[in-house]
């Protein structure tokens, strides 16, 4: 049969697991990332931690096919040119300690700081790791759990009293049973799978600048969301999680291996956030980060200078705002 006779390919909409987590931060973040598709300039950590990936993924890529790790040279050539050919290489928006600094000292200092991180995670965690995946993707279709919320969501507007929570109620389920009728996937890539005959392990590579606190992979929302790919790739959910830390300190290099786990509950849980997310992207609704929120920062956040919800001092506000009382007034007779 021709393609022609099957109609046109109907194109799934996706929400990665990163989009999530910065949609859950900050809406309006998400709506210039994704929606606008407004790209910023890239931090050095984001290209650091690039270059440390792909040369993780190497030496443990040759653990799978032959049994042992690459050699050490390799991996370190590997991180090198990651950063060499990074395609954002000359774009680097410099964080506070790198002002004053040349694009090429930054790259400099960027490359230095993954061959230590490398270096570590080769010599201390990579021979205790027993990998049969690197970088698997995922894709989940939401479409039958949105229906399911949607169903339910409908069913207890019904119990409402209010008119008016009544009729918002009824409204996000049909943004849920319409995100369904157009098509989503929950979409990502689990770092690092260890599958034996008796355990299932998802293991994912950190670069910090400092050491994370021991109940961060109890937080962690993407692991998570690794969890739920794994009871759809795997059949179940991990037995174990683990964040392998490479902790980039002043004097040394530290690393860390935090592990934890995630039941049905977690699952469920996770997936409502999901749907949630997804009625609001349908609805084109995004609230803003809460203005305290220490992520609301020019240095953490490429679109802080831009945002109209940031709060700013009375003398950058005309240019968001420029409406005048006399104008107001006018409109007003």
């Amino acid at each position: 049969m021709s393609s022609e006779a099957l109609g046109p390919m109907k194109i799934r909409k996706q929400l990665h697991q990163s989009g999530l987590e910065m949609l859950s931060k900050c809406g309006i973040q998400f709506e210039f990332r994704y929606l606008k598709g407004m790209k910023r300039k890239p931090k050095s950590f984001l290209i650091c931690g690039t270059a440390t990936d792909a040369a993780v993924g190497t030496d443990l890529d040759c653990k799978i096919r032959t049994g042992d790790l690459e050699q050490e040279s390799v991996i370190l050539d590997v991180a090198r040119d990651a950063v060499k050919y990074h395609p954002e290489r000359d774009n680097i928006e410099p964080e506070d300690d790198e002002v004053g600094k040349s694009n090429e000292q930054i790259l400099g200092d960027v490359t230095d700081k993954a061959v230590r991180l490398v270096t570590a995670h080769h010599s201390e965690i990579a021979p205790t790791v027993l990998p049969t995946a690197t970088h698997r993707k995922f894709s989940i279709n939401m479409d039958a759990w949105l229906r399911k919320r949607a169903k339910e969501i409908h069913a207890m507007a019904e119990t409402m009293e209010v008119k008016g929570f009544q009729k918002i109620a009824h409204q996000q389920a049909a943004y849920l049973n319409a995100a369904a009728r157009d098509g989503f996937d929950f979409v990502g890539e689990q770092d690092i799978v260890e599958k034996t005959e008796t355990a299932l392990v998802i293991r994912d590579v950190k670069t910090s600048k400092k050491s994370p606190s021991e109940d961060t992979a109890e937080k962690s929302n993407q692991l998570t969301a690794y969890a739920i790919a794994s009871q759809v790739l795997d059949g179940k959910l991990p037995d174990a999680m683990k964040l392998d830390y490479l902790v980039d300190l002043k004097k040394s290099t530290k690393t860390m291996t935090l592990t934890t786990r995630r039941d049905d509950q977690q699952a469920i849980t996770y997936l409502n956030r999901i749907v949630n997310a997804i009625a609001a992207i349908r609805s084109g609704i995004f609230v803003p980060a809460p203005d305290q929120a220490w992520w609301c920062d020019n240095r953490y956040c490429g679109y802080h200078s831009i945002c109209p919800h940031v709060k700013r001092t009375e003398m950058s506000l005309p240019q968001f705002v420029q409406i005048k009382e006399a104008d107001i007034l006018k409109d007003e007779k």
